[in-house]
């Protein structure tokens, strides 16, 4: 899901799949995504966020809500929510799937409508005259299965990360990272190598600090606000860059309809909040306003709103029943 302005929003630590909801479908994505823009808020204080989607998410979870293979949506939903606003600790795995009924090998649109928790789209297609498309639902493979490349097999990122081709679990805090990836939250402590929380303010460092801190000479501390010195290029705050010239941390600039966005002049240059960055042939786009449901589009031209999809020249919600 992307609802940092510009930014894709990762919330890497967050495991889900596309997000349905059943039951009052529009209460329960409504808690949902407030639950993201807080964690965000909470983990990465200043970034931007665009939260005027919110409304467009809404329909787009209700239309996954009609999908084949949907059920009982709202309520893992609403453990989803629980799991995200529990979480104390930025960073650390949150292992929050959502489920469908529709066997491996099925056409889906979303990973909700399958039971393995996987809509793979690997060799997607995509269906005529609209931007959907369309995968085969799948499970997650274990740690210690072959995964990435030619395989088409995923893993379960609840419990492990592909590492040169083959699923390898990921090691809990006090075991061993010599050979294996520290879970999420945790880092690798590299004269021990044993998985760590991360320091907290005011601890010593060399990389890494619990977020929202950083390293900074050595000791977690905060972020450093715009006009303050960045020279690793990882101190400023959420919502701000290092200027490489000047190593100092500055605000990004952000412009209006109908400027050029992008990397413009060797500056990252963003769209004003509601804007979006249509791209261009040069590699630099053009801020516009991106249309909203009912509007006409162009199929291909990325023109509709967040969780919009351009549909037989119309902005709209998919109907997912198409990809069976």
């Amino acid at each position: 899901m992307r609802i940092r302005h510009c930014v894709a929003v990762s919330f890497a630590a967050i495991v889900v799949g596309l997000v349905a909801c059943g039951g009052n479908a529009s209460s329960s994505c409504g808690s949902y995504f407030d639950s993201l823009v807080s964690y965000e808020n909470k983990c990465s204080p200043g970034t931007q966020i665009d939260t005027s989607v919110k409304s467009n998410f809404q329909t787009y979870c209700t239309s996954l809500d009609k999908a084949p293979g949907s059920k009982n949506f709202s309520g893992q939903l609403d453990t989803c929510v629980n799991l995200i606003n529990s979480s104390g600790t930025c960073g650390a795995l949150i292992n929050c799937k959502i489920a469908g009924t529709l066997g491996d090998g099925t056409g889906c649109g979303a990973s909700v409508q399958c039971s393995g928790g996987l809509c793979n789209t690997s060799n997607a297609t995509t269906v005529p005259n609209s931007e959907v498309t369309c995968g085969k639902c799948a499970s997650y493979v274990a740690a210690g299965s072959p995964c990435g490349g030619t395989t088409g097999s995923t893993c379960d990122p609840g419990t492990s990360t592909c590492t040169n081709g083959t699923c390898v679990a990921y090691a809990q805090q006090g075991q061993s990272c010599a050979t294996a990836p520290c879970t999420p939250g945790l880092t690798c402590d590299q004269t021990a190598k044993t998985c760590q929380a991360p320091p907290t303010k005011g601890q010593a460092c060399t990389s890494t600090c619990q977020a929202p801190y950083k390293c900074i000479s050595q000791t977690c501390a905060d972020a450093v606000q715009a006009g303050g010195a960045c020279p690793t290029g990882v101190e400023c705050a959420g919502g701000l860059i290092c200027d490489q010239q000047t190593k100092t941390c500055k605000t990004v600039t952000m412009v209006g309809a109908g400027q050029q966005c992008g990397f413009v002049n060797q500056q990252i240059v963003a769209c004003q909040i509601g804007l979006k960055c249509q791209s261009g042939t040069t590699g630099q786009g053009t801020c516009v306003a991106p249309k909203q449901s009912g509007d006409a589009c162009t199929v291909g031209q990325n023109e509709c709103a967040e969780f919009l999809y351009c549909i037989s020249g119309t902005c709209g919600v998919p109907d997912f029943s198409v990809c069976q």
